[in-house]
């Protein structure tokens, strides 16, 4: 088995292990949650909430058409592309959002309750929210950034129940069960945006790194960089591997290429002349923080200093199999 098939396997198998683990947390979420509410509401507040959702829940089918898979699929897929299916999904959640206003007070007359209009009408931005963060969803599928996608879907269900909860016990009633689903629809959309691939770098360190100084020998510091006990120290908590002290001479650039796992960059002597390009997007490291990257998209960096014309950029780099 290859080097590369065998990182597949690992990351294929971490998948497995935390969609299992979302999935029995979700479950044993969902008795609780049923269990309480139960307890503290009327049947007839399921059932109201029920009439709604049969027609919510219907229309929601209507807003994904396989968009998320397609973008799954596709290999390297563009800004542009992202872009069309993020508008097309979002087109898509307002139409049927509309369709469902109007057909709201008749659905209300069918059941000859008027409070399911009302809920018809909030419950539909529900369905707008779904619809908004289903490109963001889909990225994260196709890195396989299940942990990441775990976390966020377990923590939203968690503070969701805790708002429709506390509400149940203020006698909000039926009101409970509807904020409790839009409310961790809101939070899910909110902590899937701040994991979302579509960011690329993202910080994984708060720490601050070691302030190295210009004057510091790092020529000979780059001979010995597993001597020091705090490169080690970084390379046993991001489990990295082909660790090494990467610089970057005054208008030197590198070439754009791909690798067969992402890093991770830990920036110790860099300013906000100095580059990195991921495909079609640039970004500046600043110093303090390490930062995961996808390298197995194409990328490249550069030293463009002009204002100090012996400036040399360095990075602590390593190879990880991890997905943050």
């Amino acid at each position: 088995m290859s080097t590369k098939d065998k990182k597949f396997r690992k990351t294929f198998l971490s998948g497995l292990r935390w969609s299992a683990t979302k999935r029995i947390g979700q479950a044993i979420l969902s008795i609780v949650v049923t269990i309480i509410m139960a307890r503290l509401l009327d049947p007839s507040d399921f059932g109201l909430v029920a009439m709604a959702t049969v027609f919510t829940g219907i229309s929601n089918v209507f807003t994904e058409l396989g968009t998320g898979e397609a973008l799954i699929r596709k290999k390297n897929p563009s800004n542009d592309f992202i872009s069309s299916i993020f508008w097309l999904n979002t087109g898509l959640a307002i139409l049927v959002c509309l369709i469902l206003a109007i057909i709201a007070p008749f659905v209300a007359n069918l059941y000859d309750q008027e409070i399911v209009e009302i809920l018809i009408y909030v419950l539909s931005i529900e369905i707008l929210l779904s619809g908004l963060n289903r490109v963001s969803h889909a990225l994260l599928e196709k890195n396989m950034r299940f942990k990441a996608i775990a976390f966020a879907q377990i923590v939203s269900q968690i503070f969701g129940a805790v708002i429709g909860i506390s509400m149940a016990f203020l006698g909000y009633g039926l009101w409970s069960l509807v904020i409790l689903g839009m409310s961790g629809q809101i939070m899910y959309t909110i902590i899937e945006e701040n994991i979302n691939v579509k960011l690329i770098l993202e910080e994984i360190m708060t720490q601050d790194l070691l302030d190295y100084d210009t004057s510091v020998d790092l020529q000979k510091w780059d001979k010995n960089i597993y001597e020091f006990e705090y490169v080690n120290s970084l390379i046993n908590r991001f489990k990295m591997y082909h660790t090494r002290l990467m610089r970057l001479q005054p208008r030197e650039c590198y070439s754009y290429h791909t690798d067969i796992a992402p890093r991770i960059h830990f920036p110790i002597i860099t300013n906000n002349e100095c580059f990195f390009v991921l495909e079609n997007t640039t970004f500046n490291m600043p110093k303090g923080k390490g930062y995961w990257v996808d390298t197995r998209k194409n990328h490249t960096a550069f030293n463009g200093n002009k204002s100090q014309t012996n400036f040399i950029r360095w990075h602590i780099v390593g190879n990880t199999d991890e997905i943050f």
